[in-house]
């Protein structure tokens, strides 16, 4: 009962933190300027998301898997010096007296810091099979992507609405303040409307998402291949000064010592993967077996990833409804 009682509260709570958020969204100013970002933002974003996600879904359906030999090229390291920098270290020191408050910059000392140039040079090359597929969209990723682009473009379209309504006098969603009784209708219906909408949106997304990890595992391909590939080791490829703090123990004004050559903390390895080379300078290959598979997700991942999008769109559309119904009860009100 303890339980149920917190869960009950804590769903309560949430709820009334919403419907306070959409319906407060603008209310202490009426100008609507943050009505218009937060409507845009919101109704952006689903769309976006909506509009991506079904050209994602789109382009699974006319995905097709080829396999493809690829080139790689076998580049071996070098160490070719070192790059050096200092960086001051400042802090800020304040004291109160009364009043007032006075602050003074304090030069502590500076990072002496080295970082190793490493030259890559090309010694051979391989070639290894790949499996490509035809359209890199999915439905999550594109989904994603498009709620993304819809967010920033409504959310500039509601601030550049902002700005003319601004300058020719007045904004379109400019509005009267909410009664108390009919604002806190609102807030309740608010709550509502998004903690639904967000459910909902989690609940066809998860379906969704499960068909396309099925679409998705279904025109996979599986394959085992081998092939030669490069025998690859740890090797030090020199040293180079290792990185110190230099405290000032003079004014604030001072200059750090002369340590480009050296560091009062000796040198430390620089260590790479590198190739592993015959005696004639040649990398090493030996054969590899690999099993191959084109799938980018399954519908495990596509069933979390969808229900995780949907809920998002679910929650920006809930929230766009709102806004658009508190701003219609406003009018009415007019």
């Amino acid at each position: 009962m303890q339980i149920t009682s917190t869960f009950k509260s804590a769903f309560h709570n949430l709820k009334r933190s919403l419907g306070e958020a959409v319906v407060g969204s603008d209310f202490a100013r009426q100008d609507g300027t943050v009505d218009g970002i937060l409507l845009g933002a919101t109704a952006g974003a689903a769309a976006g998301g909506a509009i991506g996600g079904t050209r994602g879904l789109l382009h699974q359906t006319r995905n097709r898997v080829t396999e493809e030999l690829v080139h790689r090229s076998i580049t071996d390291p070098k160490l070719d010096g070192y790059r050096y920098s200092v960086r001051a270290d400042w802090d800020r020191d304040c004291r109160t007296h009364g009043e007032h408050t006075h602050c003074e910059r304090e030069l502590d000392g500076w990072w002496h810091n080295y970082s190793p140039n490493v030259r890559e040079r090309v010694v051979g090359g391989f070639t290894e099979p790949t499996l490509q597929n035809s359209h890199q969209a999915t439905l999550i990723g594109s989904a994603l992507t498009g709620a993304a682009i819809g967010a920033g473009v409504g959310a500039g379209l509601g601030l550049a609405t902002g700005v003319l309504g601004r300058l020719a006098g007045g904004h379109p969603l400019r509005r009267k303040p909410l009664p108390p009784e009919i604002r806190e209708q609102l807030i309740v219906d608010s709550g509502d409307t998004v903690l639904k909408s967000t459910a909902i949106g989690a609940g066809l997304g998860a379906a969704v998402g499960l068909g396309a990890g099925l679409l998705e595992q279904s025109g996979a391909v599986s394959v085992e291949r081998t092939w030669d590939a490069p025998v690859y080791e740890q090797r030090d490829l020199g040293s180079i000064p290792r990185n110190h703090y230099e405290w000032n123990w003079s004014w604030n004004w001072a200059r750090p010592g002369d340590y480009q050559d050296h560091s009062p903390r000796g040198n430390r390895l620089v260590v790479r993967e590198a190739p592993v080379l015959d005696s004639a300078g040649k990398p090493v290959l030996r054969p590899v077996t690999r099993h191959l598979v084109s799938s980018r997700f399954g519908p495990v991942s596509g069933l979390i990833g969808g229900a995780a999008v949907g809920a998002g769109l679910g929650f920006a559309t809930g929230v766009a409804s709102s806004v658009v119904n508190r701003i219609l009860v406003q009018s009415g009100m007019e």
